[in-house]
């Protein structure tokens, strides 16, 4: 027999093969055997006492690991072994219970799916993903996680995603990453994969020559449910229902960020059209009842034809946009040259009034100095001798107010031509007083 150098690659493929052998027993009966191995072959009781199981049709590499224990015996080596065979059966698997509670083995799931990730045995990892995952107490993200079991959620969500990258990956695996997905961006990822996975799961099936109309039914139920799930179905993640509950009718007006809204109706929108393809393309009658063997990739070429002809009439109307929009940008500027005409224009009847209303003024103001002019000389020729000098005095004093009043507005009709000026020459318009 080839001697094999137990180490956790080797060491965890004979512990799978072992549980394979005896499936139903459940971890606790492994765990017993494993022990009592060590303690009987490697640790040397095998010279007065019996080993309590049965080694009949045992898998080769159980019986690889146990004769590298005999020669391991006595050795350097014991104490490593010893650990791996505890990492693996009590660490990871079979973790011992205190008080009452599981025992938290959080980091050393954490080093052992580390430690998968490095193998090149994809069938191996995958094999030890589906048993950890029944034994680390698989729950999804929406349940009910503790305060202190935060650390578990990040684990089951890597034991998720290592197997649905895994190439043993069934549609169910990949299935299971929809409940983890927290944004549309994930969830869109994640139907497509679903799709991919279906179409190729379908092409299998229908290729058989006789198909097996429960298995077809099987295999074309997942697209469904996971677009169902993506449209915030109870079963999603809290992230991914919190952001359809920021959009719903009565929280939409709290979204400050118009693109934040454009997003989310691309994301439905999108959403509604797999829906509409899980309608017609994974239509159990018509893949079934078609009599094509080759069912999906016509159903892909037909696609692409429609995609072609969507293309094509998406080109005509991206060129009839370009078209109304040069039309629509060129009587934006002939409506923005209108409204600055007439912006000026308005502004020069202003001006042109304004300059009426202070030409009539001075004259108004000219006048009454005449006029305090003639009345206070009729108020002198009517005085008498004694009375002349006041009347005198008060025509003075009438002519003086009336001048004043003329500067005044000779003031302000200057003050008004050298603001036309000033915004005139701001402007760039010509000069006119």
């Amino acid at each position: 027999m080839a001697e094999v150098q137990i180490n956790l690659e080797t060491f965890l493929r004979a512990y799978m093969d072992y549980a394979k052998l005896w499936p139903a027993m459940g971890e606790n009966r492994y765990k017993d055997f494993w022990m009592e191995t060590v303690k009987y072959y490697l640790d040397g009781k095998d010279n007065d006492d019996t080993f309590g199981f049965s080694l009949d049709g045992a898998p080769k590499s159980v019986l690889d690991v146990i004769e590298e224990m005999k020669r391991a015996r006595g050795s350097s080596r014991v104490a490593e072994i010893k650990d791996t065979v505890k990492f693996v059966v009590q660490d990871v698997y079979c973790p011992e219970y205190n008080g009452g509670n599981r025992y938290d083995n959080v980091p050393q799931l954490q080093m052992f799916l580390k430690r998968l990730s490095e193998f090149n045995d994809k069938d191996l990892v995958y094999d030890a993903l589906v048993k950890l995952k029944d034994t680390v107490g698989y729950k999804r993200a929406n349940a009910s996680w503790g305060q202190f079991d935060q650390k578990r959620k990040i684990v089951c969500n890597n034991i998720v995603n290592m197997m649905a990258s895994n190439s043993n990956a069934t549609q169910i695996d990949i299935v299971e990453l929809i409940y983890w997905a927290k944004t549309p961006d994930e969830a869109l990822k994640v139907i497509n994969d679903v799709f991919a996975k279906t179409d190729d799961d379908l092409d299998k099936e229908m290729k058989k020559d006789v198909p097996n109309s429960a298995t077809v039914n099987n295999i074309i139920s997942y697209p469904k449910q996971v677009i169902d799930i993506a449209f915030g179905g109870y079963d999603a993640s809290p992230e991914l229902n919190k952001y359809f509950e920021m959009f719903r009718e009565q929280n939409i007006r709290f979204v400050k960020n118009p693109e934040d809204i454009k997003k989310y109706q691309e994301f439905v929108a999108k959403l509604s059209e797999f829906r509409k393809i899980v309608g017609n393309k994974y239509n159990f009658d018509k893949i079934v009842g078609s009599g094509d063997r080759n069912y999906v990739s016509n159903y892909e070429d037909t696609m692409d034809k429609e995609n072609i002809d969507l293309i094509n009439r998406n080109t005509k109307l991206e060129q009839e946009k370009g078209a109304l929009e040069k039309s629509r940008d060129q009587f934006r500027d002939n409506y923005d040259r209108e409204k600055l005409l007439n912006k000026k224009m308005e502004q020069r009847y202003n001006d042109e009034r304004a300059a009426r209303l202070s030409v009539e003024k001075m004259l108004q103001k000219a006048l009454e100095v005449i006029a305090a002019y003639e009345k206070g000389n009729q108020e002198i020729d009517k005085a008498g001798v004694f009375n002349k000098g006041a009347a005198k005095v008060k025509m003075k004093e009438e002519v003086e107010n009336a001048k004043d009043e003329l500067k005044r507005a000779e003031a302000e009709e200057k003050r008004r031509v050298a603001e036309l000026v000033a915004r005139q020459r701001e402007a760039g318009d010509a000069i006119s007083i």
